[in-house]
């Protein structure tokens, strides 16, 4: 099928693209090329639609200001008139159009010709408005309009999500925070009297003096042991007092 197809190009062309300003009514004007096998013949049905659109790069999907939609071409139209209004200026514009053929097998290449539309000092027009108004307009095309609704949404959709995912995390810092104070809080100290317990056994454990044996080494409870034993030995050894017999 695709052996069937013949791609010709454009039978229009466009000389109305310069001096165009804001808020002042312009016609874009063409010419027909009269080589060309299926324009302005009998029986050959040729509609255009064709839109303004600024130049953006980066990705970025530009709107669309529609000029004429399925205008049926013919020997009397030439041009595409525009109200001046409806579309801001700017230096960087794309004058773009489409050709819709009842030719069999025909297909025309799309029109992109890079113009300007330069400010002016009649600001009445309402020139910053983002709705075209032409006489063979019917508004934006359908899916800009729709793509344009999407991501609105889709942008107001991300946003309540970023928010949420927000609250969540400082809902979540707080939880902990609240769980670490109680749990410090459950870790307290002993009572008094088990404080004055356990010093009173430290004291004993650690005292050297006689009587307290608790806590003692085996080998230190030995040598005090034998200390005693030997002091009252001596003791009770100790030799009388001598006396000098009387001669």
């Amino acid at each position: 099928m695709a052996s069937n197809v013949t791609f010709l190009p454009s039978p229009l062309l466009f000389t109305g693209l310069t001096n165009v300003t804001a808020c002042i009514p312009h016609d874009f004007i063409f010419a027909y090329n009269t080589s060309d096998p299926f324009i302005l013949k009998a029986g050959v049905v040729n509609n255009l639609t064709a839109w303004v659109e600024p130049v953006y790069y980066r990705g970025i999907t530009p709107p669309k200001y529609l000029l004429a939609d399925e205008m049926a071409l013919s020997d009397t139209v030439t041009d595409i008139p525009w109200n001046g209004t409806g579309i801001p200026p700017n230096n960087s514009y794309a004058f773009r159009g489409k050709i819709k053929t009842s030719a069999p097998g025909t297909i025309y290449a799309p029109i992109y010709i890079r113009f300007a539309i330069a400010s002016s000092t009649n600001t009445s027009c309402g020139v910053s408005s983002s709705t075209p108004e032409f006489p063979h307009s019917t508004g934006f095309p359908a899916e800009n309009a729709t793509g344009s609704k999407k991501s609105g949404g889709g942008a107001i959709a991300g946003i309540v999500v970023g928010v949420l995912i927000s609250l969540l995390i400082c809902a979540a810092g707080l939880f902990l925070i609240r769980i670490r104070r109680r749990m410090r809080n459950v870790v307290q100290e002993p009572p008094a009297y088990q404080r004055g317990e356990a010093f009173a056994a430290e004291q004993k454990v650690h005292s050297g003096g006689i009587g307290h044996e608790v806590g003692l080494p085996q080998w230190r409870k030995s040598l005090e042991k034998d200390m005693k034993n030997f002091e009252t030995d001596s003791v009770r050894s100790f030799p009388p007092s001598y006396k000098e017999d009387n001669l």
